[in-house]
């Protein structure tokens, strides 16, 4: 399904049914990094969609963060919500952040999983570097996925995968590099030297003590800028967190800012509305 935003046609899927809850991805995944999500928040709509740069939203020219924060709006508004839980990974985090500065009235909670306020200069370097290459075609695709992977994930992942005679997983779906290369200028452009970044919705922040991509202490200075949120620092965890390590805490932060209303179905199929009761 689609909808349509401002220089963009934002690619979009829902599943279940309850209150709903935005999920935005990170840096070079497109909405189905959530697909094996749905099942663990029994009870919710999940609406996931593909950001600019990736998968088959269609898009014009350079975007910001604060155009990918208006393109989850204007999937709210195609689906009939008006307000929802928004949860955030990584490059998501950062959207779902100017999602709850721009449009403070949609967002009933927010949750930032391995978030920072400044772009990993570490990171920028090697992904940068990489998708560099694969553009004048000095390496493959695989090259830059297996550097994500080697940020994104554990030692002892790796460990496990080794004893499992196994390698780790590499996307599914086709990237784009010159749609990868808009994301990082948005995310470098992004970056946060504010003492406050006006964030009032309850704020739930999530960090893996093993996280290489983002160190932990990036997410504990956002945390500071954000008044009365509350912070998870998940043992033995990396940046790519499996998402049941902390579904069921996310679960209770949901149940701690009801939706008002009940959903049902209006319009023609798979269009959902946000009904009051």
């Amino acid at each position: 399904m689609f909808a349509e935003s401002v220089g963009a046609r934002i690619c979009y899927e829902t599943s279940g049914d309850g209150e709903p809850v935005i999920l935005l991805a990170g840096f070079g995944a497109a909405g189905s990094y959530w697909r094996r999500i749905p099942p663990l928040l029994d009870g919710c709509l999940c609406v996931t969609m593909d950001n600019r740069g990736v998968g088959d939203t269609v898009y014009d020219g350079p975007f910001s963060m604060a155009d990918m924060a208006d393109d989850a709006v204007a999937v709210m508004d195609e689906l009939g919500i008006g307000k929802a839980h928004v949860v955030g990974w990584s490059m998501g985090s950062h959207i779902a952040r100017k999602l709850a500065c721009r449009h403070p009235d949609r967002v009933a909670d927010l949750t930032l999983v391995g978030t920072y306020l400044q772009r990993p200069a570490r990171s920028d370097y090697v992904l940068r570097g990489m998708i560099g290459m694969v553009l004048d075609g000095r390496a493959p695709m695989e090259c830059l996925f297996r550097s994500i992977n080697a940020f994104c994930l554990t030692e002892s992942t790796f460990r496990r995968f080794e004893a499992e005679g196994r390698d780790a997983p590499l996307p599914r779906e086709p990237l784009d590099p010159h749609g990868l290369l808009l994301q990082l200028d948005a995310i470098g452009d992004n970056d946060s030297g504010e003492p406050d970044l006006g964030i009032t919705a309850p704020t739930l922040l999530i960090h893996g003590d093993e996280d290489i991509m983002v160190p932990c202490e990036q997410g504990i200075k956002v945390a500071d800028r954000i008044p009365d949120s509350r912070m998870i620092i998940l043992e033995g965890q990396g940046h790519g967190i499996p998402f049941d390590a902390y579904a069921d805490e996310l679960l209770g932060f949901f149940s701690e800012h009801p939706i008002a209303g009940r959903r049902r179905p209006c319009g023609p199929p798979l269009s959902w509305r946000l009904c009051p009761p």
